[in-house]
């Protein structure tokens, strides 16, 4: 069986990353394309895994990119197409479409969609696609409340690629440094994460040092800067835009936060529970299968500073919870959201479109 799938881009993002652990799990089963359409934008850390991938890239204007796709789709003769996100959603349906593919599958990873995309988005689902796939359950009862069709939904959870050998051992410490990692954009709500910080703050009054490190890029990096100011937290926090070692703040951090109005299924989460970190997070999307309140961490109400900074307070005074939840973080990952189990799924989803 002939499968491709198709991502805009092979830069920073869940979906990107998602993409290439979907395209290395199917390939064991199948002859699998990952076909990126901005074959010039891809990171660094993907070139080695690409590699090992059978990778088509697209450069040149849209009409070209579609004709090429379009002679990919007839030659390679695929039967199933994958793609995330509207942009490869739309190539595939048209193009699916027009080369006559067996089975077209589109890709939809937000509760949420902007009004230019959300249209086009819900025809294609309901009128093109057989099925699209969703990262979380929250998006499929979302969007099944504006009018897509509930039944053409297969909810398939993020998965992470765990290193069982990279164990990280954390100390008793008068200095705890709490992470978030995420976009500068409305959705992430960085606003009431560091309203939560002055609160944070005020409430252990100097008793011990926490500090906040912020990470991302995005439209709304001179309003955080100004809200840091206006709080008068900049001693207290360091800001940093589209840094590359990500990990290292990981291993260096003690507490991960987040502060989304809404999500899909958080990809910094999984990646904060696979550093062994206890989690606050938003009572949003899917969260609630990754934090377990009260066992790796809390879940707090959005736009809630009072309660997230409750919740925090928690944790930073106490090294033998933080300690014990973060190992629970790691546990959970361990027990669902393995690559083994996401290639399980695929495979079991691609296997029952014959049935």
């Amino acid at each position: 069986m002939n499968i491709a799938i198709l991502i805009n881009t092979l830069e920073k993002g869940g979906a990107e990353k998602q993409s290439v652990y979907f395209a290395k799990a199917m390939k064991k089963h199948f002859n699998v394309y990952l076909i990126v359409l901005d074959g010039d934008k891809i990171e660094e850390k993907f070139h080695k895994t690409i590699l090992e991938l059978n990778t088509i890239k697209l450069y040149g204007s849209p009409f070209r990119k579609a004709i090429l796709l379009y002679n990919i789709f007839k030659k390679e003769r695929v039967d199933i197409t994958f793609s995330y996100l509207a942009r490869s959603n739309l190539y595939n349906a048209v193009l699916g479409n027009l080369a006559s593919v067996k089975y077209l599958i589109g890709g939809i990873r937000n509760p949420i969609l902007p009004k230019s995309k959300f249209f086009l988005e819900r025809f294609l689902h309901n009128y093109v696609f057989d099925y699209s796939v969703s990262n979380s359950y929250a998006a499929v009862e979302s969007l099944s409340q504006n009018g897509f069709r509930k039944n053409k939904f297969h909810v398939i959870h993020n998965a992470i690629e765990l290193n069982e050998n990279r164990v990280i051992i954390r100390q008793p410490s008068s200095n705890v440094n709490i992470l978030s990692v995420a976009r500068f954009v409305p959705q992430k709500d960085y606003i009431t994460a560091l309203e939560a910080f002055e609160l944070l703050r005020s409430k252990i009054n100097n008793k011990i040092n926490v500090t906040y490190t912020i990470i991302g890029y995005g439209q709304l990096e001179e309003v955080i800067k100004n809200k840091i100011r206006e709080l008068n937290l900049s001693d207290s926090i360091s800001l940093l835009i589209n840094t590359k070692k990500i990990y290292t703040y990981f291993k260096q951090s003690d507490i991960f936060f987040m502060s989304s109005l809404f999500e899909g299924f958080s990809n910094s989460i999984m990646e904060a529970m696979s550093c062994r970190l206890p989690i606050v997070g938003t009572n949003v999307g899917d969260t609630k299968f990754l934090v377990q309140d009260g066992v790796n961490g809390y879940i707090c109400d959005f736009k809630n500073p009072k309660q997230m900074a409750e919740k925090l307070e928690i944790l930073v005074t106490d090294f033998a919870l933080r300690d014990r939840m973060g190992k629970e973080s790691f546990h959970i990952l361990e027990k669902s959201f393995t690559l083994k189990r996401f290639e399980k799924k695929y495979s079991n989803f691609i296997e029952s479109l014959h049935d």
